[in-house]
């Protein structure tokens, strides 16, 4: 009798303390909720007073066309999805169109238009009215990712909300999002460098099983199928996560890995959307026009109230 009493005695300890976790717990991530959506609602109010509610409709694409001097480029970037959509399939290379230079295909990585977005609403396009752009709610949603993103970075480190919101809004904020959103849209995807960043700065979450190598699957992915130019800047801080991961495991087994699926899983997803088919140009023209100086870290080119813009050459 004693036993099955000290048994209950056990069984309602245990029951009280999964209460009270909960109790500390469950506020916990709902203020956590509250706070998510203070950012995205700030955020969201950020974007459009910057950029106007017009550009989040579809059925919308004067702004596009309105754009003058280098900011044409998003012309080129709506022409290229329009190809693609109007274009036939092309098994098994998803991302391929012949109505850019015909009878020659040509992959959707090389035209900008997203690659990933531009093959699902092509699959939807009979949903789809004739004139129809992503180009503006895809700008909404990298700003939203961004502060999403830099909030679970942010939250590890202070357990003031304020600060949470307050960092993550001016993470979605920074100069380089605003400038390059709706002239080079693809590479307004800089939310991939923090989903990268975030496997460092959360490294004790992602230490144990497998979530690891999913994640920089879906990484790997995600980075071939916007813009092939984050490949090298995420396979950086994948770098830093290996030799981070060596150091604390001592286990060089599980960077083989890491480094098989990222390389792998980017390879299939070029190669499904006819990257490495099709023609692409080899001329290097704009590469050292447009190449970075390292005042850049300091240099605020006209962004900033308190730091002044330093001399820069060209269009560096």
């Amino acid at each position: 009798m004693g036993k099955k009493k000290k048994k209950k005695n056990n069984n309602s300890k245990q029951i009280k303390k999964k209460e009270v976790s909960r109790e500390i717990y469950e506020p916990k991530e709902e203020s956590y909720r509250w706070c998510y959506i203070s950012i995205i609602s700030i955020i969201t109010l950020i974007f459009c007073g910057i950029y106007g509610v017009r550009i989040l409709n579809p059925g919308n694409v004067d702004w596009i066309f309105a754009s003058t001097g280098l900011r044409v480029d998003i012309q080129v970037h709506y022409i290229g999805w329009e190809a693609f959509r109007l274009g036939n399939w092309s098994f098994p290379f998803a991302g391929l169109t012949n109505m850019l230079s015909y009878p020659l295909n040509i992959s959707a990585i090389h035209t900008d238009c997203i690659p990933i977005l531009a093959v699902f609403f092509k699959l939807i396009s009979f949903m789809l009215p004739k004139t129809f752009q992503y180009l503006g709610l895809y700008g909404l949603l990298c700003f939203i990712l961004q502060g999403i993103i830099s909030a679970n970075i942010v939250k590890k480190f202070t357990d003031s909300k304020l600060n949470i919101v307050v960092v993550s809004v001016l993470f979605a904020i920074v100069p380089s999002m605003i400038f390059r959103l709706f002239y080079h849209t693809a590479l307004a995807s800089q939310w991939l460098l923090l989903l990268s960043l975030e496997t460092l700065f959360l490294y004790s979450d992602f230490q144990r099983g497998k979530k690891i190598y999913v994640m920089w699957g879906i990484i790997s992915f995600l980075v071939s199928s916007i813009h092939i130019y984050y490949l090298l800047m995420c396979g950086i801080i994948l770098v830093g996560y290996i030799l981070l991961d060596i150091l604390n495991t001592k286990k060089v087994w599980r960077s083989i890995i890491l480094l098989i699926i990222y390389l792998l899983v980017a390879a299939f997803t070029i190669w499904i959307l006819g990257g490495f088919d099709g023609i692409s140009s080899n001329d290097t023209f704009g590469f050292g026009l447009f190449s970075y100086n390292l005042n850049g870290l300091v240099n605020s080119q006209g962004w900033s109230v308190f730091l002044k813009a330093l001399p820069m050459q060209g269009e560096q």
